[in-house]
């Protein structure tokens, strides 16, 4: 678990470092979605842990699906021609896979992940809102607003939901808690 904890905090870090008009080497941003992906299949292992309903991994699975399809993709993008198109259905795929999620989320049974996970579906939402909203909200000229640049910084606001999942699990693991498997 605290290594875990200690990868997604080197995982938010990086994100700051890579969003600051750095330009890192490629395997840099690989590191990054590499680890998001693991700490997804994380989310998914806790839930299935806990006996949740298939229903409710469902769409986590699904987004792991295409956090790796996405993540693939970014590493044949020199060979792909249409990397914009394919950018822009995996942002539409994901809007709609994240409104699953944060629905699906609110139906967790288990007393002692419930808030967590209600946690990361709402950062979802509000990550998702904020991407959406603030390009939309600069001025219709050409001039790009600085700000613009800095929009991927919200992608560290789930990561901090799922740092809260991840420690609420090892305090469960670690007390005399009733377990997590709910009947």
């Amino acid at each position: 678990m605290k290594r875990l904890t200690v990868a997604s905090i080197l995982v938010t870090v990086l994100i700051f470092i890579l969003e600051f008009n750095f330009q890192p080497p490629y395997i840099l941003i690989a590191f990054t979605s590499v680890a998001f992906i693991f700490l997804t299949y994380y989310l998914i292992g806790v839930l299935q842990f806990a006996q949740e309903k298939i229903a409710i991994q469902t769409p986590f699975s699904i987004f792991l699906g295409i956090e790796i399809i996405a993540f693939v993709g970014g590493l044949l993008s020199s060979a792909l021609k249409s990397e914009m198109m394919i950018n822009t259905s995996f942002g539409m795929i994901n809007i709609i896979l994240i409104v699953y999620i944060l629905i699906m989320t609110l139906q967790v049974k288990n007393s002692l992940l419930a808030k967590p996970y209600k946690f990361l579906g709402t950062a979802l939402i509000i990550m998702a809102a904020i991407k959406l909203i603030i390009p939309f909200s600069a001025p219709a000229s050409h001039d790009i607003p600085s700000y613009i640049g800095y929009i991927n910084l919200a992608d560290v606001i789930p990561l901090f939901a799922i740092l809260n999942i991840i420690n609420k699990t090892n305090k469960i693991l670690q007390s005399d808690a009733p377990p997590l498997i709910t009947n």
